[in-house]
């Protein structure tokens, strides 16, 4: 999506505001609920992504540390929000099976 848009003319920079904006209003709309799950995995891949988007804004000279940073990061950012979803809605899934046993 960041690449159709950037093709499009829209600046990097408005469009990782954009993400953020986004990120804190669920962060926001969420939080007491966030609150009662393991979210560790959660708060790792944020702080993962944000640290694959400076990547992107500063662009590094080296290719291998550009793709590493930029790609390795983004894909254990995934490998996290991957696994707080899928806790989350395992929880989720017992409890309503326990609830209408």
């Amino acid at each position: 999506m960041t690449l159709i848009l950037s093709r499009l003319g829209i600046s990097k920079k408005l469009i990782y505001l954009c993400y953020g904006s986004g990120v804190f209003l669920y962060a926001f709309n969420f939080w007491p609920y966030i609150k009662t799950t393991p979210y560790l995995p959660l708060i790792a891949a944020f702080l993962l992504f944000a640290i694959s988007r400076f990547e992107d804004i500063i662009n590094t000279r080296s290719l291998g540390v550009h793709a590493m940073l930029e790609d390795g990061t983004k894909l254990l950012a995934l490998l996290n929000l991957a696994l707080y979803f899928w806790h989350v809605c395992h929880q989720e899934i017992w409890r309503n099976l326990t609830v209408d046993s």
